[in-house]
């Protein structure tokens, strides 16, 4: 969130790390963000839709603050996930949700969601995303960044939507974007340096097919 504004949901990785939403810093710097915790527009398509934020101080895990764990294997299509957030209830609603709402969705394999089967996106969904809705329940504006859950484990990041009727929101495929995630968690962690007054931002936002690795560019401090 930005002072006075709530932007994007995510999650607790460790005590230093969040899991969000890369285009949820497009226009912002990360300095410019705050966290807060424990509370009960896109071009293109983005093709690797992910960002990784280390706080200038560390967060503890409290009866209302937990770390979630990132995903060992993908689920199967038709698996029940868990999907929650603060983002606004409907399309005539004027603000976001002053609750903490939650919905159970269904997963859908981004090989599903792109075969002609299912009439759902096409080829707008890349290896990179999964898929997962119900007919009267999705993610809306503010949801941004906020996790699909399946058996306590982050299985994506809520990333874009058509906001259509019975068509399933989008996420960031975080099973397929593991290897990232743990590179980019270890080198925000390295750079130490204890009179940094800023935090630091790893982000991976892409609208090619072309995948790169950790360097300079990717991981930034403001």
């Amino acid at each position: 969130m930005i002072p006075r504004e709530h932007i994007c949901g995510g999650c607790i990785l460790n005590k230093y790390i969040i899991l969000t939403a890369a285009h949820c810093f497009g226009e912002i710097e990360p300095e410019e963000a705050k966290v807060r915790l424990g509370s009960t527009y896109y071009p293109r398509v983005p093709i690797y839709d992910i960002a990784i934020l280390k706080l200038r101080k560390p967060v503890y895990q409290t009866r209302t603050i937990r770390y979630i764990k990132l995903p060992k294997k993908k689920p199967r299509t038709g698996t029940r996930a868990l999907m929650c957030g603060w983002g606004i209830t409907g399309f005539a609603a004027s603000g976001i949700s002053a609750h903490l709402r939650r919905a159970t969705v269904l997963h859908i394999d981004s090989k599903d969601s792109a075969s002609s089967g299912w009439n759902i996106y096409g080829e707008f969904i890349r290896e990179t995303m999964i898929c997962a809705g119900a007919l009267d329940q999705a993610a809306c504006g503010g949801d941004s960044g906020n996790t699909l859950v399946v058996k306590n484990e982050v299985v994506g990041i809520a990333s874009w939507s058509c906001e259509a009727q019975n068509f399933p929101d989008v996420y960031t495929d975080i099973v397929v974007l593991r290897l990232w995630i743990n590179k980019a968690m270890k080198a925000l962690i390295k750079k130490k340096n204890p009179m940094a007054r800023k935090p630091v931002i790893a982000k991976y936002y892409r609208n090619s097919t072309t995948k790169t690795d950790i360097n300079s560019q990717s991981i930034k401090r403001v």
